[in-house]
């Protein structure tokens, strides 16, 4: 007796996770941003060139969704000087286990010193992913060094 009280209980329970599942694949199942795991932040060292002007640094950032529902990303908002490219292009639905690529190239002056560019994609009703891409200057002369000084937002 004690036997069969412990197998329908299991069977009760099995059917409560296909019942669940079932409802779940029926209805489909939403993800939030914060289901993207990966980088956020990017610090590249340059050394300004020898002629002045902007120098571009570029870094890919990789997300991965490690819910069981799918994400989607309407849009990006970036800095000034700031380009992306995303596989997949935007506006893009990432499902369960895929992936998300965003290369980001920002647009840095020595003259300006280290900076930050930050992008952030956004979807309705749901806080921003942001990325941020660093760029830290190196003097490649003594006479180019500066006392250190805080990075602007």
């Amino acid at each position: 007796m004690r036997a069969a009280r412990g197998e329908g209980a299991a069977v009760r329970g099995a059917c409560v996770v296909a019942a669940c599942a079932a409802g779940l694949a029926l209805a489909g199942c939403t993800a939030t941003m914060a289901d993207l795991s990966g980088e956020r932040t990017s610090t590249s060292w340059v050394t300004p060139p020898a002629e002045a002007g902007p120098v571009d640094v570029s870094a890919t950032f990789r997300f991965r969704n490690r819910s069981l529902g799918s994400v989607r990303i309407e849009s990006a908002r970036l800095a000034i000087g700031t380009v992306i490219e995303t596989v997949p292009p935007l506006p893009a639905t990432v499902g369960p286990g895929g992936t998300l690529e965003v290369r980001v190239t920002g647009s840095f002056d020595p003259i300006d010193g280290d900076a930050r560019r930050t992008v952030r994609l956004e979807t309705a009703g749901m806080p921003p992913l942001e990325m941020v891409l660093e760029a830290r200057f190196v003097p490649a002369a003594p006479s180019q060094v500066k006392p250190p000084a805080a990075i602007a937002p």
